[in-house]
């Protein structure tokens, strides 16, 4: 079973568009509510790749050492946010009981190093028998899982809340569980998804 985190584990996809468009509203909140907008839509995708394209919209430098600063300033604003965001209801409980005796893997867009820090503080490592950040894209972490262990795609699921988690279950022939939100209810999905909203009674 593979979990993307945002908006799924802890609910933190507001937390993220909202530290983005922090980030660039000195430039005008037009730009801060684009910035917010682009978030939405390409939730799952790394900031690595987003933030060079919001200096672009606020005609700023995009060199590895301004890039590397607004990450850094960004991975501030979210440790804390995600230390603070609420769970998704059951997430943190199914996850600690493993209650099918399933091997859990994480899949996300945030940083390893920053990924693995937040999970050692939530104590929540130990669900995971893997766990996948940037830069190692979604797909391909997925791959690496099903190639290591030997187990059919067809007897793994996906457990996303973006169009980014959606491509990387198709990418893969995976299952894909959709955790619908406020924020992902108007996505164009253009299909019908298997969804829940939280992870009680199950």
């Amino acid at each position: 079973m593979f979990w993307d985190f945002d908006g799924v584990i802890k609910d933190t996809v507001n937390l993220k568009g909202e530290a983005f468009a922090e980030l660039f509203r000195v430039h005008g909140e037009a730009l801060a509510g684009k910035i917010r907008k682009h978030h939405t839509l390409h939730g799952g995708v790394s900031r690595m790749k987003k933030i060079p394209l919001y200096l672009k919209w606020a005609g700023l430098a995009r060199d590895p050492i301004t890039v590397g600063q607004y990450c850094e300033r960004f991975a501030g604003v979210v440790y804390r946010g995600v230390m603070e965001a609420p769970w998704v209801p059951g997430a943190e409980d199914f996850l600690r009981r493993n209650p099918f005796g399933q091997k859990f893997f994480l899949v996300t867009a945030t940083p390893q190093k920053e990924v693995e820090t937040i999970l050692a503080a939530l104590d929540l490592a130990g669900s995971f028998d893997g766990i996948w950040g940037a830069p190692t894209i979604k797909s391909e972490a997925i791959r690496k899982v099903l190639a290591a262990s030997g187990v059919a795609s067809d007897r793994c699921l996906l457990v996303g809340d973006s169009l980014s988690d959606h491509q990387a279950a198709l990418a893969t022939n995976i299952p894909f569980l959709l955790r619908e939100h406020a924020d992902n209810r108007n996505l164009p999905w253009n299909l019908s998804l298997p969804c829940i909203s939280d992870f009680l009674n199950l």
